[in-house]
C-alpha cells in the first residue's frame, strides 16, 4: 500500500512577508522563521539572554559590551528519517486539557534519527479551538515516519511562522496528544536560516502604566512631559491589551501622546507603554550564539535589543515578528541601599503654580527602584497679609531667644522667617511669648533684627511626586517638569527626598528667603486695569468702582500716562472701599510711576470695591494736566 499527500502553499495565508504554513520555498533563499531567544517571558514571548562587560578606553572612559544569547535553528537533514506525514485534520476535545478556547493553534512535527539529526517539518496542521471551553486538548492523527526515525519532536504556535517546541524525544507513534504543554525556547529546523542581525535603540521613557487612552492616544496623569518633546519618536505598548504595537508620535502634551495613525487594538488600563528612539542602530551579525556588540555606557538607561533572522542573501524576517528584549544598562541587580539626596529646582510659572524640575542625582547608584518623591514646601499664605506676630525686642546676631508680641504655643518645630533669615523654633515658654530658636537654619545668614520686625510662622504643604521605575538615567528624566497649583503662596523653603525599595533618601533643602521677594510668589495670574480717557482733572471716583471676584494677593501696582503732565506731579490714590489702599505719583514730564510692591499691600478679598481718585494734576500755571491714565494692579 502507498500513502501519499498532496500539498499546495496557496492553501495557507502568508503573513508579514513570510511564507505560510506549507513546505518551505526554494531552499536557502526563502525568508527564515523568526529568531528564538533562550527563554520565554510570562506572555510566552521569546527573550534573548543579555550579559554585560566593560572595556576602558584610552581616555579613561568605559564602553559597555552586550553579549546576547539566542537559539539559532538547526538546518534540517534529509536522511533515513524522512519528512513525517500527518493528517491535516486534528481532533479537538473540550475536556481533559488546559488549552484556551477561542483561538487557532498550529502544529508541525519533525523526525529525529539516532544521531540526533532532525528532518524538515511536516505539513502544518491548524486546530481551531472553539471558545466554549478553556480545558481543551488537541490530538494529531495518522503520524507516519521513515524507517530511520527513532523519535519525533512537536512544534506549536499561534501562527504558522512562530512555532516553538512543545515535545522532544517522543517515541514513534501514530498519534500525539497535546493537553496544553508548555512551549520551550527551541526553534524548529529552518533551511532558510543563515545568520542573525542584531540592532539596538535607546528607551526614552521607561515602562509606564496607562490611565489615558483613545483610538489614537495613550498617556498617564502626572507624567510631566514637555510639550511636543517626543514628536517623531515611537511609542510601544509593552504589556497588557494591545501588547507589541508601535506607532509614531505626532504630538504630546504633559500627560498624553497622540499617534500619527490609530491603534489596531486600543490600549486600556491593563496596558503599559514606553517611548523609544525612532530608528535602530546596527549592533552585529552572527551565525551562532552569543553575539557581542558595543552600546553607550549610560547607567540605568534601558536599551531595546532586536534580533532578526536572515537568509544567505541577508533578507530578514519581519521586525514585527522578531523578538525584542529590554535591558537596563548596569541594572542587573536591585538597589542595595537608599539613594543619595536628590537635587531639584523650583520656579514660578504663573497662574498660581510652581514647577519642580531638574530632579536628578550626582550618582545614579540605587536609583532604579525609585517610585516617589516627597516635596515639602514651607510657605506663607499671602492672603493672610503681613503677620501680626512681631518681635517685642530686638535680637542680636548671636542671641538664640526671641521675645514675641503675642502668645504662640504652636511654634515648636515650625520654621520662622525674619527678614532673609530662617530660624527653627525649638522651645516655647509657658506664656508662649519667649521662644528658643535655631539661628541661620537651612544655610541662611544670621543677622541682627530690630524691634517690631514681623515674624512669619511658615506653614507646611506636602506634595508627593510619582515616578516610574528606572526613570532616573533615562532621557525623559532630563526634561522632567511637574506643575503644582498653590495660588497666593510665598514659598520660602523647599525640602525634597525620594523613596526607593530600600527606603527614603536624605533630604535636600533649598531656601528662597534671600530673593528680592524673600520667597517665590505664586500669585494667581491676571490683572485689574482702571483707565481714565482724555485730560485729567482732580476728581473722586474717576472710574466706575471695580469689584474683586475672589481672594487675590497682589504682585505690584503702577500707573502710566499716554501724555505726561507738565508743571507738576500727578498724584492718584487707589482705595479699598473708603480706606486708602495705595498712593501713586507720576513726576512731571514722565509717563510712568514708581512701582508699589504688592507684598506690603493688604490682599484683595471677594466683594472688595476698588476706587480711583485723582488727588492732583500737573496743571500749574501754563502746565498740562496729562491725559490717558491707566492704573494696573497685577495679581
Amino acid at each position: 500500500m502507498i500513502t501519499a499527500q498532496i500539498h499546495n502553499d496557496e492553501w495557507y495565508a502568508g503573513e508579514a512577508g513570510l511564507t505560510g504554513g506549507g513546505r518551505q520555498p526554494t531552499i536557502g533563499v526563502g525568508l527564515p522563521a523568526p529568531l528564538v531567544g533562550i527563554s520565554l517571558d510570562e506572555n510566552g514571548d521569546s527573550q534573548f539572554g543579555v550579559d554585560e562587560s566593560w572595556r576602558e578606553r584610552s581616555d579613561g572612559t568605559w564602553d559597555v559590551d552586550l553579549s546576547v544569547s539566542f537559539a539559532p535553528p538547526a538546518r534540517p537533514a534529509i536522511g533515513l528519517a524522512s519528512i513525517p506525514l500527518i493528517n491535516l485534520a486534528a481532533r479537538i476535545d473540550a475536556t481533559g486539557g488546559t488549552l484556551q478556547g477561542g483561538r487557532s493553534y498550529y502544529y508541525a512535527v519533525s523526525a529525529v534519527e539516532s544521531d540526533g539529526m532532525e528532518s524538515p517539518l511536516s505539513f502544518v496542521v491548524r486546530a481551531g479551538v472553539p471558545s466554549t471551553s478553556s480545558s481543551n486538548t488537541v490530538t494529531l492523527k495518522d503520524l507516519s515516519f521513515g524507517p530511520g526515525t527513532t523519535s519525533f519532536r512537536v512544534y506549536r504556535g499561534l501562527t504558522p511562522a512562530r512555532m516553538l517546541r512543545i515535545a522532544n524525544a517522543q517515541p514513534v507513534s501514530a498519534t500525539f496528544l497535546d493537553t496544553g504543554r508548555q512551549s520551550t525556547a527551541a526553534a524548529a529546523p529552518d533551511a532558510n536560516y543563515h545568520h542573525a542581525n542584531f540592532y539596538w535603540r535607546m528607551e526614552l521613557l521607561p515602562e509606564t502604566s496607562v490611565d489615558i487612552h483613545s483610538t489614537n492616544s495613550i498617556g498617564k496623569t502626572n507624567l510631566g512631559l514637555l510639550a511636543n518633546e517626543h514628536r517623531g519618536k515611537i511609542v510601544r505598548i509593552h504589556d497588557g491589551k494591545g501588547r507589541g504595537q508601535e506607532l509614531s508620535i505626532s504630538s504630546n502634551d504633559a500627560t498624553t501622546l497622540t499617534t500619527t495613525t490609530p491603534w489596531v487594538v486600543e490600549p486600556d488600563s491593563t496596558s503599559t507603554f514606553v517611548i523609544t528612539e525612532p530608528g535602530w542602530s546596527f549592533g552585529a551579525m552572527s551565525e551562532g550564539s552569543p553575539v557581542t556588540f558595543t552600546v553607550p555606557n549610560r547607567q540605568n538607561a534601558v536599551i531595546h535589543v532586536s534580533g532578526r533572522s536572515a537568509n544567505v542573501a541577508d533578507l530578514e524576517c519581519a521586525y514585527e515578528l522578531s523578538p525584542l528584549t529590554r535591558h537596563s544598562i548596569g541594572g542587573g541587580s536591585n538597589d542595595a541601599d537608599v539613594p543619595e539626596a536628590p537635587v531639584f529646582g523650583l520656579m514660578t510659572v504663573g497662574r498660581g503654580s510652581v514647577e519642580v524640575a531638574g530632579v536628578g542625582f550626582t550618582d545614579l547608584k540605587n536609583t532604579r527602584s525609585i517610585t516617589a518623591g516627597t516635596l515639602m514646601f514651607h510657605c506663607w499664605d499671602e492672603l493672610d497679609g503681613v503677620p501680626g506676630l512681631r518681635l517685642a525686642a530686638g535680637i542680636a546676631a548671636l542671641a538664640d531667644t526671641l521675645v514675641l508680641t503675642a502668645s504662640s504655643s504652636s511654634l515648636p518645630g515650625v520654621v520662622l522667617q525674619i527678614g532673609t533669615e530662617l530660624l527653627v523654633a525649638r522651645v516655647i515658654s509657658p506664656d508662649g511669648k519667649t521662644c528658643e530658636v535655631e539661628r541661620g537654619a537651612f544655610g541662611t545668614t544670621v543677622a541682627a533684627h530690630t524691634i517690631s520686625e514681623p515674624v512669619y510662622a511658615l506653614k507646611r504643604r506636602v506634595t508627593v511626586l510619582p515616578f516610574v521605575r528606572n526613570f532616573f538615567g533615562s532621557p525623559a528624566s532630563g526634561s522632567y517638569a511637574q506643575s503644582i497649583e498653590m495660588p497666593s503662596q510665598r514659598v520660602v523653603l523647599a525640602e525634597f527626598f525620594v523613596t526607593n525599595g530600600r527606603g527614603n533618601s536624605q533630604v535636600s533643602s533649598v531656601s528662597y528667603s534671600n530673593t528680592t521677594d524673600r520667597g517665590l510668589r505664586t500669585l494667581s495670574g491676571g490683572q485689574f486695569t482702571m483707565q481714565v480717557a482724555g485730560n485729567l482733572a482732580i476728581q473722586s471716583d474717576a472710574v466706575p468702582p471695580l469689584s474683586v471676584d475672589r481672594p487675590r494677593s497682589v504682585r505690584d501696582v503702577f500707573a502710566t500716562l499716554a501724555e505726561p503732565a507738565a508743571g507738576g506731579p500727578l498724584n492718584i490714590r487707589v482705595s479699598r472701599g473708603a480706606t486708602m489702599w495705595c498712593d501713586l505719583t507720576i513726576p512731571a514730564g514722565q509717563s510712568i510711576s514708581s512701582t508699589v510692591d504688592g507684598r506690603d499691600l493688604p490682599p484683595l478679598t471677594p466683594g472688595t470695591v476698588l476706587r480711583l481718585d485723582v488727588l492732583s494734576t500737573g496743571l500749574a500755571g501754563t502746565g498740562r494736566p496729562g491725559s490717558g491714565l491707566t492704573v494696573t494692579i497685577r495679581v
